[in-house]
Parts: C-alpha cells; structure tokens; sequence
C-alpha cells in the first residue's frame, strides 16, 4: 500500500504515549487540506517530535498508514505549532519561546517590527538590538 502524504491542522485530544520524544496521540482535524477526506474529525499520529500542548494549534504533515491492529494512523513527518503574529501580544507569546524577558522588551522597543527583519533575514539589524547579538 502506498502511503498517501497529508497535510492538517490539528488540536490535541490526548497524549496516549510519550517516551524520550516519541509519541503516540490522538488529534482533532480542525482544517484537511485533503478535500477527499474532509469528515475525518480525530487521527492518531505517532512519531518523533517535541510533547504537544493542549488547546494548541499545530500543522500536522504525515504518512498515512494502516497498522494491522489499530488500523488508520499517521506517521509524523513535522508538527509545527500556528502562530498569528499580528499583534504584539502575539509576538511576545512566539518569542517566550526562545528569548527572555529583557530580550523581548528590546525588540519589540527597537523601532522596526522584528518580524519584518526575520521575514526579510535581516540580521544585521537584528544584531544592533541590545542583548540579542
């Protein structure tokens, strides 16, 4: 059987099975980019990946497979969380991820919207911002 690549946007319904960043869970579909198989509400998807957070969005691309015991499931290719970026709560909340407090306040106090530089790779202006080099 070929495994058909998807790709969704799913919310986390239950954490089944977690050891050393492999999982085992059960997801809810809240967009299928496969219009064929849009009435599929709840997947399981197992792979290795970081440990999923409840009432997160995340983009889900995998292989579906057919487990002989458990039938339907999808192989973790990515998992990557969705962010909306447009407000500066938003962006505060996407950089808590990888800066501190006193970081954040920079960038976002520079005078240039720091996701404009990311977007546009601007590193050296990214640099010029106090603590961030």
């Amino acid at each position: 059987m070929e495994q058909k690549l998807v790709e969704m946007q799913v919310r986390l319904n239950r954490l089944i099975y977690e050891k050393d960043n492999f999982i085992i869970a059960s997801f809810e579909v809240v967009k299928n980019k496969d219009e064929n198989n849009s009435t599929t509400k709840n997947i399981t998807a197992k792979g290795t990946c970081f440990k999923p957070e409840y009432g997160v969005a995340y983009k889900l691309v995998a292989k579906e497979t057919q487990d002989p015991k458990y039938g339907k499931q999808y192989n973790i290719i990515s998992l990557n969380s969705s962010f909306k970026l447009n407000t500066e709560d938003e962006k505060r909340k996407f950089f808590s991820f990888f800066l501190s407090k006193t970081q954040i306040e920079s960038l976002l106090n520079c005078g240039q919207d720091p996701i404009q530089m990311l977007e546009n790779r601007d590193i050296a202006s990214l640099c010029k911002i106090k603590g961030i080099k």
